[in-house]
């Protein structure tokens, strides 16, 4: 009878072990087949997402092939299967900035079905290969409050800069480059003034009148000087050179080649304090067979230029003959030499060039813009006229182009808008019209020229003015073409000065003024915070 006890006590026992472990089976066995599914379900979502991802790497990448500049932060949303993916492409400058590279990073961040926040990253460094050399260093993201634009620091005039009594400093050009900000000025008072200066950057920003690292007279006898700037690294490690568009009139049938008989100046700014006219490398277009440039009184003189891959594009003012357009070989800054031209029968006002083709802006009100083929730069060819509306004045003036929009600035025009923004993804025989967008900056009570144009992503930079009103900064939102808004309000410029020139470099912007006594001024101007 006892054993008998013993083993049902030892079977019920027995029996609740086994119900315990058949429980913690079935339950494993549940969890096992449910959790599957989920990590199945989140196994997708996550390759799901790292597709995109990497599609967002992708797109990046093919858009710095077609320009550097359209790499900017975006932020997206998309509703797949129920569930909500972000898709953020974040875009920073190196550090220090180099200006040439850019760390782009892809993220897509969703929520799983237990509200989870889930995000996958992919991150990559890109570089601006076809632009390192004579590039620009401008952020092509325009970071900060640009609503309320400020004047940070300013020279007042660049007469305070000098130890002669002088009254006449025309800014006619900038170029910021590398930490450095380089300035050309045209006609001055004294014939020993000088027409090229150097600033520091960093110090324009903090304490302008400590700024100035070089100044150079490019041509000692005369009292003028230069029209347009580009700087550009030379071969060898540590060069440095400024092309630069010479004013100097001429009478190019007869001058011997020389400072006073040049169209295109090279000066070795690799010292910024030991700027040498004995180091500048003065050019003249042949004024025989090929080129023919010839011309007297202000004809043929150095007038707009754009430097890419070792090669000048130089802007003439109309000549008595030969080609106003001219490719010059500067891969030996000290040996240039011509090339090819080709005779737009006008001024050309400012040059830029990308995928083998050169856009010109004109002082011809019946093909304001011209699209030349530069492939073969001995013989470059027609590819587009565009004549924009009015019938005078209105000339080609400015030009800022960005992956395949064009943004074209005129000279005032009571008849039609002055800035007019234009398809250039066609490589056919003409610009395609209409245009993509169109904006009025002058009235008659206001007339507005611009000359100067700097385009950051959806924003777009302007400044420009006329002798009778003065000039100003104006910030425009240029996101859809169609519909232009202002986007903040604009800047006066000092002394009712008109603004002459505008460059860019990391985040801020630099313009150049005249007023009515030909006294130049430089502005920095930097976003709120």
């Amino acid at each position: 009878m006892r054993n008998t006890l013993k083993n049902a006590g030892f079977s019920t026992l027995e029996m609740l072990i086994a119900m315990t472990i058949l429980i913690l089976t079935l339950s494993a066995v549940t969890l096992t087949s449910f959790g599957s599914q989920t990590m199945i379900t989140d196994g997708q979502t996550n390759r799901d997402a790292l597709s995109k991802a990497e599609e967002g790497l992708e797109n990046a990448q093919a858009l710095v092939r077609k320009d550097f500049k359209l790499v900017n932060s975006t932020t997206s949303m998309e509703v797949v299967g129920g569930l909500s993916y972000t898709e953020m492409l974040t875009v920073s400058t190196t550090t220090p900035p180099d200006y040439a590279t850019k760390k782009i990073t892809s993220t897509v961040i969703w929520g799983d079905e237990h509200a989870r926040r889930q995000h996958v990253s992919l991150s990559a460094i890109v570089t601006n290969f076809t632009r390192a050399v004579g590039g620009d260093t401008c952020d092509s993201q325009a970071t900060g409050d640009w609503k309320n634009p400020h004047v940070q620091n300013s020279i007042t005039s660049i007469s305070q800069l000098l130890s002669t009594s002088t009254s006449i400093n025309v800014i006619t050009s900038i170029d910021a480059y590398k930490g450095k900000l380089y300035v050309a000025v045209g006609n001055t008072t004294h014939a020993t003034d000088p027409t090229f200066f150097i600033f520091d950057i960093a110090k324009l920003k903090s304490n302008p009148t400590k700024a100035l690292l070089g100044k150079l007279d490019t041509a000692n006898t005369t009292a003028e000087g230069l029209f347009a700037l580009h700087i550009a690294e030379g071969a060898t490690t540590g060069s440095m050179y400024a092309y630069a568009a010479n004013e100097h009139v001429a009478n190019w049938s007869t001058c011997s080649q020389n400072y006073n008989c040049a169209q295109l100046q090279i000066l070795d700014v690799s010292s910024s304090t030991k700027l040498s006219l004995a180091s500048t490398t003065n050019f003249k277009i042949p004024s025989i067979a090929p080129a023919s440039v010839k011309g007297t009184g202000g004809q043929a003189v150095g007038n707009s230029i754009f430097y890419k891959d070792g090669l000048v594009y130089l802007g003439l003012t109309k000549t008595l003959s030969g080609p106003e357009f001219n490719i010059i070989d500067v891969h030996d800054p000290l040996h240039p030499a011509w090339m090819g031209g080709y005779s737009v029968g006008a001024g050309i006002s400012a040059i830029t060039v990308a995928n083998n083709l050169a856009y010109i802006a004109t002082s011809d009100n019946t093909k304001e813009l011209i699209v030349l083929n530069v492939s073969n730069p001995l013989n470059p060819t027609l590819a587009s006229v565009y004549d924009a509306p009015g019938s005078a004045f209105g000339y080609g003036q400015s030009l800022s182009l960005t992956g395949d929009k064009l943004s074209f600035g005129r000279t005032y025009i009571s008849s039609a808008p002055e800035f007019y923004i234009l398809d250039a993804s066609s490589t056919s025989s003409r610009i395609p019209y209409p245009p993509l967008g169109i904006y009025d900056i002058g009235t008659s009570a206001s007339p507005f020229s611009i000359l100067g144009i700097i385009v950051r992503d959806s924003l777009t930079f302007i400044t420009g003015g006329s002798p009778s009103t003065g000039g100003k900064f104006e910030i425009l939102n240029t996101a859809n073409p169609s519909a232009i808004l202002p986007w903040a309000t604009p800047l006066s410029l000092p002394s009712s000065s008109v603004g002459s020139a505008l460059d860019c470099e990391g985040n801020d912007l630099f313009v150049s003024s005249n007023d009515s006594s030909n006294n130049g001024y430089l502005l920095v101007i930097t976003a709120g915070t």
